[in-house]
């Protein structure tokens, strides 16, 4: 079981996986800093607001719903913080 935000984690990896995206990349392709992309993906920032989950999104060339498509935001994988 993992918590929204470790749930979120894995996924963007997940997909940077499946499309061969480095942390550099991501940074460039969703206007995102490569400090806060790096910083997110360690977990050491506290959260993710919904206009970096968007960009994060754009970046990857996903939609939202296909984003959160897996079972690992399902209220009963998750966890409280």
């Amino acid at each position: 079981m993992l918590t929204v935000k470790d749930a979120f984690i894995v996924r963007v990896k997940q997909l940077m996986k499946d499309k061969r995206f480095t942390k550099h990349k991501l940074s460039i392709e969703s206007a995102i800093p490569n400090s806060t992309i790096h910083n997110f993906l360690e977990g050491t920032t506290k959260s993710t607001g919904i206009e970096n989950l968007v960009n994060i999104c754009r970046g990857l060339n996903v939609s939202l719903s296909e984003f959160f498509a897996t079972d690992l935001f399902l209220f009963e994988n998750m966890i409280d913080d």
